[in-house]
């Protein structure tokens, strides 16, 4: 029984010739597809008759692409309904999920039915950076290729028929690079499928409900020659289906090409006929002939109108003089009329109906907090009304002509009725932390101040951006629903930005370029009030492309969107100068990603001001720009050599972080950040004590925030853990070090395996990092094994990305042959050092105000002249040594509190090859300079450099004994020992090779001079440390430096 009071979307009558159509369309099909466009004016009937449709046909698929608003919403439901009807969509389901994996980040689906792709698609990455697309295509090929054979061998047929051999390799590259092409590949799949079905003999209905919806605009595919919209794109897969019949509702005619060049049908439905409209009125309750003859001449046989005219006898009763009343010369005059009776007199009800039609969709939730005082009886009698439709999920709308009528009612009380409902929604989106309600809010704004709400959406989108709340911002976004063509793609490109942010940047691209295509159809005459938006998508596009390592089209994207805010009036609805601010910091983080600090740093200090300059008046806290440019800032200083200034610029920060994180838990985001950058530089200027704090301190913020957000914080606590057990390690603790680099990677190895291209940079990192520590600790191949996979990682990062990656790989190969010289295999240590050498040299000539750069280049000289001269190649040795003391005293000008180490290395390993060469004098020189310098660094850090006095001395120990000075040597030599002795009992593991080759030359010294009893503790001490006899000579200690954890790669 249907209850008394029906919606008239429920109540069909006539159409016969509708419904003959379809029975017919059902045996034509068998034939060859059957498509309808069908065509009417708003209300007259399309939505009733596809319902009756699905309601009476069993094998039915429908969509509704205006609640649907996009291609893969809109093939995704498609996709579920094949499913319900127990198509078995092997193809499409596996590379729907492999979509969803690699593109958009997420698990697969658990809808029954489609869960049995799983096992092929797990073994996809989750993709955030295209930095590593290339290595990670090809991993991927090589681990999906095995699975898509036997059980999954039909679809692996299918894809090397369509993409060739290296299929699986080809269709990521397609989801990446070619949208359009994937689009095309997914109806085919979905294609294949559906004409493979095991029932082929059942026909299957189309149902595409309110395709005006549809862009039939923009032609952005090409089919057969000839350039195609979307709505064609769905034409053509409906009539590619085999035994199937599509039906296609629109209120626009079809177009001639489609028809054409498809076969498409097309029938325009008209008014009902007499004989319905009766039976239409009897089935509402409407028996009188006198008053049904009346409503049929006064509605035209307008379906909305009849179901009008029923809500409104049914609330109230009516006579022939009410429905008289309402005629009038147009039926949009009658609508009108009938509109405003219905609610005359039931003004409770109107106000639900009419706030029902200020949001795009409702439920009872919503409905009581727009309309507090909304009684049960009252929502009863709301969602029977003949044009409110349920949507199947809980949610209700108003028919489109219900939402016109409302608004034209409305008039000039539309804005204040607006603002009415925007206000509740946004109260309760604050009290309950749902953006949804926000993004209804704005949605209802729209209707009477577009341009306020576009502003007002930008305005939450990019508070929740500073808050880290990507997941809200989407939320939001998605809920907007704002009919132009300027909303859509304002709204559209928001949502780009977000995916970005999400590190969905394959399907942040996409959207982003089809929303800045909108614009650049707009011409070069667009209002300043749009400007805003552009200016801000060409900011999210230039972060996007800077992160997948496209430097010119970042840049071009960068200088665009900065040219389009320096030209817009600051009181443009919807400037914001904390967003102008924040391109300006992207802007500038891009140059320095590009190693051009001195250039950034003219934007980074523009950022800075403007965050300044709006924080009083910002709607949201600007801390995060202030401390975020000023860290930025800092970092330009640092790689440049002026640590005092990166130091006032990196603690300015730490400490405003500091401040504010006792008032606000989201700043423990930039409090964690900037106490790694303060650590960064203590490390690297010699106080490690400071850093270790201050890495711990991050590493504790750092995990609480991981817990919350793993994906948007997982990256940040690998590096500090990383940056935490380098200075570990320089201290002597060794065993906490580990600990660390054992913690992160175990951390990086999974994030690499499910985001190779975000995570795979972070794993090489902190390998290359762990194999230090291993050699250190003799554990030679555990070193080099550690040390070629990150060799093997930065060499794809480089093929992938050109330019990029140079100086780690330099830094690699570097530490790479000090492994393979001290094993004795000196010829693949110097293959590995001249490579280096190589990188470093065009490296520095591309960015020479790089500080680090040039210390990577004098290190691999220093290193390189250490093999050369134990090779014998004493005149290059030479030439190469004085090369990189030259280069290293030149840093040490600029920034001695970084370099001075280098140059006592230098000047030792320089005084080794000149006492060779007999220039005892010479010799004498670099020693006691290196001696001297390792002595005032000893003053500000002993754990450090304590090893360094140790070697100069044993060095000087021995070219005062070849001189006869054996005083003076012995001294030297007694020197060393006790602070060899005193390394040793901290960290016995580490240093007993250093005090085994100074107790040695000790003894051979003793052994000279005939001091017999203290030859004999000498040799004593030295069988205790394992030496089993003395050699024949002395050995000098020559020192080739490995990097860990180089500064100013980030």
């Amino acid at each position: 029984m249907y209850e008394h009071y029906e919606p008239s979307e429920r109540v069909f009558v006539d159409r016969e010739e509708y419904l003959d159509w379809m029975a017919e369309a059902l045996e034509r099909c068998k034939e060859r597809s059957v498509v309808l466009h069908l065509r009417g004016i708003g209300g007259i009937g399309k939505s009733s008759l596809l319902d009756h449709w699905k309601s009476t046909i069993d094998e039915t698929i429908h969509l509704d692409c205006e609640r649907y608003n996009d291609f893969y919403r809109r093939l995704n439901v498609i996709a579920k309904g094949a499913v319900l009807l127990g198509v078995n969509l092997k193809r499409f389901d596996v590379l729907w999920q492999i979509r969803q994996r690699f593109v958009e980040g997420v698990e697969p689906v658990k809808e029954i039915g489609r869960e049995w792709a799983k096992e092929v698609v797990m073994a996809i990455p989750f993709i955030g950076s295209l930095a590593s697309i290339g290595s990670a295509i090809g991993a991927v090929g090589a681990k999906v290729g095995p699975k898509l054979k036997g059980r999954y061998g039909e679809l692996g047929e299918w894809l090397k028929t369509h993409l060739g051999k290296d299929y699986i390799q080809r269709l990521l590259e397609i989801l990446w690079k070619e949208p359009r092409r994937a689009e095309f590949l997914f109806l085919e799949a979905l294609l294949e499928d559906m004409n493979n079905r095991k029932n082929p003999e059942r026909p299957i209905v189309f149902l595409l409900d309110h395709s005006e919806r549809v862009n039939n605009e923009t032609c952005r595919w090409r089919y057969r020659g000839r350039e195609i919209t979307e709505t064609e794109l769905w034409y053509v897969f409906l009539s590619s289906l085999s035994n199937c019949v599509g039906v296609v509702a629109s209120r626009q005619a079809l177009s001639s090409e489609a028809g054409e060049d498809l076969g498409i049908e097309e029938s325009e439905i008209t008014e009902l006929d007499r004989e319905s409209c009766i039976e239409l009125l009897e089935q509402r309750g409407i028996t009188d002939s006198e008053l049904q003859d009346r409503i049929v001449s006064v509605s035209g046989g307008n379906p909305f109108v009849i179901g009008a005219i029923c809500d409104l006898a049914e609330s109230r009763g009516l006579s022939l003089k009410d429905v008289e009343d309402m005629r009038a010369d147009t039926l949009e005059a009658v609508r009108l009329k009938t509109w405003r009776r219905l609610f005359s007199q039931a003004e409770a009800l109107f106000e639900l109906v009419e706030k029902a039609g200020l949001v795009p969709f409702f439920n009872r939730r919503i409905m009581v907090i727009v309309a507090p005082a909304m009684r049960t009886d009252r929502w009863d009698r709301l969602i029977r009304l003949s044009f409110v439709k349920d949507r199947g999920d809980g949610t209700w709308v108003l028919h489109d002509l219900a939402r016109e009528l409302i608004i034209a009612e409305l008039g000039q009380r539309l804005q204040a009725s607006t603002d009415e409902v925007a206000t509740l929604l946004e109260k309760s989106s604050a009290a309950e932390s749902d953006y949804a309600l926000l993004g209804l809010a704005i949605s209802a704004r729209a209707l009477a101040s577009e341009r306020d709400a576009e502003a007002r959406a930008l305005s939450a989108v990019m508070d929740l951006r500073w808050n880290y709340a990507f997941s809200d911002a989407l939320v939001l976004v998605d809920a907007i629903r704002i009919d132009t063509k300027e909303g859509q793609a304002i709204a559209q490109g928001l949502r780009g930005g977000v995916l970005t942010w999400m590190n969905r940047v394959a399907d942040g691209e996409h959207v982003l370029l089809s929303a800045l295509g909108t614009f650049r159809e707009f011409g070069e005459r667009i209002p300043d009030e749009l400007l805003v938006h552009l200016a801000l998508m060409l900011s999210f596009l230039g972060a996007l492309l800077n992160r997948t390592q496209r430097d010119s089209e970042a840049e071009e994207s960068f200088r665009e969107s900065l040219k389009i805010y320096r030209g817009l009036d600051r009181k443009t609805l919807g400037f914001r100068p904390q967003d102008m601010a924040l391109t300006l910091q992207l802007f500038g983080r891009f140059l320095l990603s590009i190693y051009k600090p001195e250039e950034a740093l003219k934007p980074l200090t523009d950022a800075h001001q403007l965050y300044q300059e709006s924080a009083r008046t910002a709607s949201s806290d600007v801390t995060r720009g202030i401390t975020g440019s000023l860290s930025l800032i800092g970092n330009a200083f640092f790689i440049t050599g002026r640590t005092s200034e990166a130091e006032k610029s990196q603690r300015e920060a730490l400490r405003i972080c500091r401040e504010l994180g006792k008032e606000q838990r989201e700043i423990e985001v930039g409090t964690a950040g900037c106490c790694n950058n303060v650590g960064e530089l203590l490390k690297s200027t010699s106080r490690p004590y400071e850093a270790i704090d201050l890495f711990r301190e991050a590493i504790q913020l750092t995990r609480k925030l991981t817990k919350k957000e793993p994906e948007a914080f997982s990256h940040g606590l690998v590096l500090q853990l990383t940056n935490l057990a380098l200075p570990l390690r320089q201290i002597g603790r060794y065993v906490e070090a580990e600990e660390k680099y054992q913690e992160a990677l175990t951390m990086s190895r999974e994030l690499a395996e499910k985001t190779p291209g975000v995570f795979l940079t972070f794993l090489a990192w902190t390998l290359l990092d762990y194999a230090v520590l291993l050699r250190q600790t003799d554990r030679t191949s555990e070193a080099e094994e550690a040390c070629r996979e990150a060799l093997r990682i930065h060499r794809r990062l480089i093929a992938n990305s050109p330019g990029k990656h140079l100086n780690i790989v330099a830094w690699n190969l570097n530490n790479l042959g000090v492994l393979l010289r001290q094993t004795d295999r000196i010829s693949e240590a110097e293959k590995a050092y001249r490579e280096a050498f190589d990188i470093a040299r065009e490296i520095v000539h591309k960015s020479p105000e790089v500080v680090f750069f040039a210390d990577l280049w004098g290190t691999i000289l220093n290193n390189l002249a250490v093999l050369l001269r134990r090779t014998g190649e004493t005149s290059e040795a030479l030439e190469t040594l004085q090369e990189a003391l030259e280069v290293r005293r030149r840093l040490v000008q600029k920034s001695p509190e970084l370099f001075l180490h280098r140059v006592a290395t230098t000047l030792n390993n320089l005084g080794v090859l000149l006492a060779e060469a007999g220039k005892t004098s010479e010799a004498e020189d670099a020693f006691r300079e290196a001696l001297q310098m390792r002595r005032e660094l000893v003053g500000k850090s002993q754990d450090l450099y304590q090893s360094g006095v140790i070697s100069t001395l044993n060095n000087l120990g021995i070219l005062l004994k070849r001189a006869g000075r054996t005083s003076e040597s012995e001294s030297a030599y007694r020197e060393a020992i006790d602070i060899g002795e005193d390394v040793v009992s901290n960290v016995p593991t580490v240093y007993h090779h250093g005090l085994r080759r100074i107790l040695s030359n000790y003894a051979l010294l003793l052994s000279d001079i005939e001091s017999t009893d203290i030859l004999q503790k000498t040799i004593t001490r030295l069988e205790d440390l394992g030496f089993q006899s003395l050699p024949q000579g002395e050995e000098w200690s020559e020192e080739e430096e490995e990097e860990a954890n180089p500064p100013g790669i980030y």
